[in-house]
């Protein structure tokens, strides 16, 4: 294939490298999302009431039969390309000014015209694949601060003084149609006491289900 495009990509998966006719622009996206405050809810918040988003990076790309001397080259390029999305398989772009790793092409636009005849020019867009396990951490760049747990994968709040004891053996006897197989023992003056006590609830009473 040639190698005379200034950006191109390899697909992880195929392990093979695709260069293009040509690449007429490079488009670098890289956001970061700001939070008027931390919700105060959550014991994680997002470190400085930012959180970085997912990078993009948009290749504007022309591709011919006729610079390759092969009829058929652009639609093949363009199979590949319709290939790699639907089977959403991760891409390393380089480009002249960075490299990114574990990227997914999401996005295909092309225009087919009289301009060019035997082949395409349109834009890719690769955004960056982040696993579910980290979403909630706040990624940061290789010389920055270790990452931290912020948003809904971090630790729920546990009320202090609270002992919680399960006992798997013979459950205290339940009304009709309750299901229980276990109780738990609430510390006496505990946070999580006196805030069921405020509700109402008659704390020798709470069970639940394990």
């Amino acid at each position: 294939m040639s190698n005379t495009s200034s950006a191109y990509i390899t697909v992880k998966d195929y392990n093979q490298t695709y260069h293009f006719t040509g690449v007429l622009s490079v488009t670098h996206a890289l956001s970061l999302k700001v939070f008027e405050k931390a919700d105060a809810t959550e014991l994680g918040s997002f470190v400085n009431g930012a959180k970085n988003q997912p990078d993009k990076v948009t290749l504007s790309v022309l591709e011919t039969d006729a610079a390759h001397s092969a009829a058929g080259w652009a639609t093949r390029m363009l199979d590949v390309l319709e290939s790699v999305k639907r089977n959403r398989l991760l891409c390393r772009v380089v480009t002249p000014h960075h490299t990114y790793d574990d990227m997914l092409l999401t996005g295909i636009s092309v225009t087919q015209d009289e301009e060019h005849p035997d082949g395409w020019a349109g834009d890719l867009t690769f955004t960056e694949y982040i696993p579910m396990a980290i979403l909630g951490e706040t990624k940061t760049d290789d010389n920055a601060s270790t990452p931290t747990n912020t948003g809904s994968t971090a630790p729920a709040k546990k009320d202090s003084g609270v002992a919680a004891k399960v006992d798997y053996g013979a459950a205290p006897a339940a009304s009709a149609g309750a299901f229980i197989t276990g109780f738990l023992a609430l510390q006496n003056g505990s946070s999580l006491e006196q805030k069921i006590a405020r509700a109402g609830i008659d704390t020798d009473s709470i069970r639940y289900i394990v």
